[in-house]
């Protein structure tokens, strides 16, 4: 447990205020979330539970690039190749055709009868694969979400939330085949029983149109609507963005990226070295110690939320001379709307000497020894 230190804080934390006004979208609900620190820069009914459509397909295809082996053979069942609603591939029965095909062609084209070929290899049944599903999902923090199927076809109690697809996805984009099959704008599936393949192109079309688009992946059915949890990365930065139920998914898209990229300025940097306070020294030649950042720190904030930003020190004990410049002695947690939201290490600015003659005797008399 972190305990709040007696400390005196200097007033070197300004706040630079973005100017821009929070972007106009059309989506019911949405999210803008940084991808490195989970900070949320923009939200709209993020909870609210909806139907997520083929955004599902997500989580199926983190779950089989993290189970399966993308270069088994799989061999498509009776009920995969009968899965003629919405997008499909178009197999048959017997079929034999690699994981890591479908896996693209599932996250790619978004073709569902895949899913269940995928669910059938990685679990046994597509009901396991939903248990697999539901179990990771809740692992990851996305309480409310809660998937009957691998496809994302409307049926009862199939639902998520902006901020659930978002952390899902921030999960996701740390592996790297996952994120590397979302990127792509193109992909082939070769069938290894028969002489055939397929060449299908990505649903989401902001990866040819929108500068840094790397993935992630679309989905529409009419209880839905039409949604699209989008990445993009730019000057080392990277943004998820959740439109659901959007007139135009591409442009609210678009309009949250560049908000996150452009428009959003930060409102708390901090170089390392730089003193944010004292901590009292317990048997030094001088009765304070000052703390000093040991790393960068830089929050970034919706204009609308500065009044929540919330700046506090932790130090776990007073620290005692002598101390080297340098020593870890505790941390700056920044905090907005009770969320931390980024620290940073804090470490002893200057050396402070040995005690002086006969501190150790007052240490003593102080704690009653």
């Amino acid at each position: 447990m972190r305990l709040l230190a007696l400390v005196l804080i200097f007033n070197l934390l300004a706040c630079q205020v973005a100017l821009a006004a929070p972007p106009r979208i059309s989506a019911s609900a949405a999210l803008l979330m940084d991808a490195d620190t989970g900070q949320v820069y923009f939200a709209r009914n993020p909870d609210q539970r909806r139907p997520p459509a083929s955004l599902t397909k997500i989580l199926t295809g983190l779950l089989a690039v993290e189970m399966g082996s993308l270069e088994d053979p799989v061999t498509i069942s009776g009920r995969a190749a009968g899965m003629t609603e919405g997008q499909h591939l178009g197999m048959r029965a017997g079929d034999v055709i690699p994981l890591g095909d479908l896996v693209r062609a599932a996250l790619v084209y978004s073709a569902n009868d895949t899913t269940v070929a995928i669910a059938e290899h990685i679990a046994g049944s597509e009901e396991l694969f939903q248990d697999l599903m539901n179990t990771k999902a809740f692992t990851l923090g996305a309480r409310n979400t809660h998937f009957v199927n691998p496809h994302g076809l409307t049926e009862p109690d199939h639902h998520s939330t902006a901020r659930d697809l978002a952390v899902l996805t921030r999960f996701a984009l740390q592996n790297p085949v996952f994120a590397g099959i979302v990127r792509l704008p193109c992909t082939t599936v070769h069938w290894q029983n028969r002489k055939n393949e397929a060449i299908l192109y990505n649903t989401n079309r902001l990866l040819t149109s929108y500068p840094g688009m790397t993935g992630v992946k679309t989905g529409t059915t009419r209880a839905a609507g039409k949604c699209l949890v989008g990445a993009a990365e730019r000057d080392g930065r990277r943004l998820i963005s959740v439109v659901l139920h959007a007139r135009d998914r591409y442009a609210d898209t678009a309009r949250l990226l560049d908000y996150g990229f452009s428009d959003l300025r930060f409102c708390l940097q901090l170089a390392p070295g730089e003193e944010v306070g004292v901590v009292g020294l317990e048997g030094g030649r001088t009765p304070v110690v000052t703390l000093v950042t040991g790393a960068p720190l830089t929050v970034r904030a919706d204009p609308d939320d500065l009044r929540y930003l919330e700046k506090r020190i932790y130090v776990p004990r007073m620290p005692e001379a002598p101390v080297t410049r340098g020593t870890y002695l505790g941390e700056l947690v920044v905090l907005l709307r009770g969320r931390e939201v980024g620290s940073v290490p804090l470490v002893a600015g200057e050396d402070c000497d040995a005690p002086w003659p006969g501190a150790r005797l007052v240490q003593a008399v102080r704690r009653g020894i």
